[in-house]
């Protein structure tokens, strides 16, 4: 199984994405044409999307809808609390970008500082394994 890392270019994205929607309709035990006519979209536009070609937006939601997978969009992008960086000023959330006074990132962007967190924490877990195992500092 291959996982989603930042490293991975557009192109190899698209094709983990695809072959993991096409094996999630496979364990459904669904034909394509019956994903399709469940789903509102043309035959076409599933085998767009499984073979990793881009599809409409709206196509997408359709086709996660059908297959029971609406929910995990919840999960990867959910509704955030307005915080500090979100806010402007008199307290009311942000409605588009701020340009940066020096055309580089501003400090609340989160590019620099999120992206690397998981392969950190993972780092993080995986020192504290091996230490346990191991048998250091315990």
């Amino acid at each position: 199984m291959s996982v989603i890392a930042y490293f991975l270019t557009d192109l190899e994205i698209r094709e983990i994405l695809a072959q993991r929607l096409r094996q999630r309709r496979l364990e459904r035990n669904l034909m394509v044409d019956d994903l399709a006519v469940h789903a509102g979209v043309n035959r076409k536009t599933i085998l767009a999307l499984e073979s990793g070609k881009d599809i409409r937006l709206s196509s997408l939601i359709k086709i996660l809808r059908s297959l029971d997978m609406l929910g995990l969009i919840e999960a990867a992008i959910p509704d955030s609390l307005p915080g500090s960086a979100a806010l402007v000023r008199g307290g009311r959330p942000r409605t588009s970008a701020g340009r940066g006074s020096r055309g580089g990132p501003r400090p609340d962007d989160v590019r620099g500082v999120l992206a690397p967190l998981p392969m950190v924490i993972s780092l993080i877990i995986a020192i504290d394994i091996l230490g346990l195992r191991a048998g250091f500092g315990r």
